[in-house]
């Protein structure tokens, strides 16, 4: 009879200790909501620019396949030449400059991004010429691309405590994605009313350098801080300058912290794919198998409004589950979502593949964002988060290469196609990176903890 009232009374306090932890869970999470109103002014600042870039960044990359095959009637495969000569300058690049934030502030970085990029809107307005828009395609777009990449995700770190980051982190993806919204309602507008000329394009080339010049301005107005250390106080920079960029660069890339990040990001962008092939492969397929791309600016909409429902839900469910077990249950249902099409070309098999992707895409967003800030080490965060940008590019780089190659060759303009065959060899290579990460776990997951994570890795003996 005690043995059976000392199990009810061990039952009875466990069933109360997982209630505490699940209040308190909650308490923290709306806590990080809550203190998102004592940042400093240029996290909101941040934001904006933001707003700006990703919006114009998001139009370009969704509409430039089109843009250049059907207006400049340049081939599917010479765009995606065009795609890998491109790529390969962005990871080149990235390697030499992935420092300059740390260096040189976020101000001037964003500021440099904002203006490279309003300059090519504004030659792509000018000159109707092919010639003359892969020069600057080429020349301008790596410039534009990279200072944006580091920019943004340090200055989340900067511009917030460590209690209110994810939260921070999660509204800014948020605001993205309704960037997003707003440039899928100008792609729609364009795509309805318009017949695809050059002089269509204008229009939404020149929504994008509005964007851009807000975010030149907005960006101005940023201060160098480390909220989470010095309040309101600016950061200097010269301990940063005090050593070549080169080494302030391999002093991250010898480490093993930065190594396992990279290859976890490598994969997952491989994953990734799968959502970036709505602004390559889609509107292809939807023209060539459907015969109606005319609503894919609502496809557009559709995803983004259901990625922005997801977020905060994801950021609470960060809270239960961690992020490496997030990245396996995102990438399994990427990996579903182009067997839709299996069951043929219909506004319900695109709409079942949006909500799929955009469920995979909700859960991704959040919790990369927040696993690279977490394993960034102080004061060379522009150096981890620029170079794990190279298999962001890599993916946009097997995303324009295969939509374009594959689309040619399995879903052609004219002939029989086999668009199907098409999105099972998407889903394919996505599921060889999705069981790299399960078999490799052990491995790739940064451990709870680790002593001297930041020192390279010849050394690590000595501390043994």
């Amino acid at each position: 009879m005690d043995k059976d009232n000392q199990s009810e009374e061990e039952g009875e306090e466990k069933g109360l200790n997982e209630d505490i932890k699940q209040e308190n869970l909650y308490e923290k999470y709306m806590q990080g909501w809550a203190e998102l109103k004592t940042c400093p002014r240029e996290l909101w600042f941040l934001y904006i620019v933001r707003f700006g870039i990703n919006s114009s960044q998001f139009v370009l990359f969704t509409c430039i396949t089109s843009y250049l095959i059907e207006v400049q009637d340049i081939s599917e495969s010479s765009v995606s030449i065009i795609y890998a000569i491109i790529i390969f300058l962005l990871i080149s690049l990235t390697i030499f400059i992935s420092n300059f934030p740390d260096r040189y502030g976020l101000r001037i970085t964003l500021i440099i991004s904002s203006l490279a990029g309003s300059l090519y809107y504004i030659l792509a307005i000018i000159f109707n010429n092919s010639l003359v828009h892969v020069c600057i395609l080429i020349l301008i777009l790596p410039i534009h691309f990279i200072f944006a990449m580091a920019g943004y995700d340090i200055g989340i770190k900067y511009y917030t405590k460590e209690s209110c980051r994810d939260s921070a982190a999660s509204l800014g993806i948020i605001l993205n994605y309704t960037s997003v919204i707003l440039a899928g309602v100008v792609i729609e507008l364009v795509y309805y009313f318009g017949s695809k000329t050059h002089e269509d394009f204008c229009y939404i080339f020149g929504y994008c350098l509005i964007c851009l010049l807000i975010s030149s301005v907005m960006s101005l107005f940023l201060r160098q801080l480390d909220f989470n250390y010095r309040l309101e106080e600016e950061k200097n920079l010269d301990k940063a300058k005090k050593v070549s960029a080169w080494e302030h660069t391999r002093r991250v890339l010898v480490t093993k912290k930065f190594w396992r990040f990279f290859i976890v990001v490598s994969l997952i962008m491989i994953i990734k794919t799968i959502f970036y092939q709505q602004a390559i492969a889609l509107p292809l397929y939807m023209d060539r198998d459907m015969g109606d791309d005319s609503h894919f600016g609502l496809m557009i909409i559709l995803n983004q409004v259901l990625v922005i429902i997801l977020v905060p839900f994801v950021l609470f469910w960060i809270h239960y589950i961690n992020s490496y077990t997030t990245f396996l249950v995102a990438g399994l249902i990427a990996v579903l979502a182009p067997l839709v099409f299996l069951f043929g070309g219909s506004y319900y098999t695109v709409v079942s593949h949006i909500i799929i992707t955009s469920i995979s895409e909700g859960l991704f967003a959040p919790t990369i964002l927040s696993y690279s800030l977490k394993v960034s080490p102080q004061g060379k965060e522009s150096v981890l988060v620029s170079i794990s940008q190279i298999p962001y590019g890599l993916s946009i780089l097997v995303t324009g290469i295969t939509g374009t190659l594959l689309a040619e060759a399995y879903c052609p303009e004219d002939g029989e196609n086999k668009c199907w065959f098409m999105w099972t060899v998407m889903s394919f290579y996505a599921f060889i990176a999705l069981m790299g990460l399960f078999l490799f776990r052990k491995c790739l997951e940064e451990p709870l903890f680790e002593h001297n994570p930041y020192i390279p890795c010849s050394k690590e003996r000595i501390f043994m």
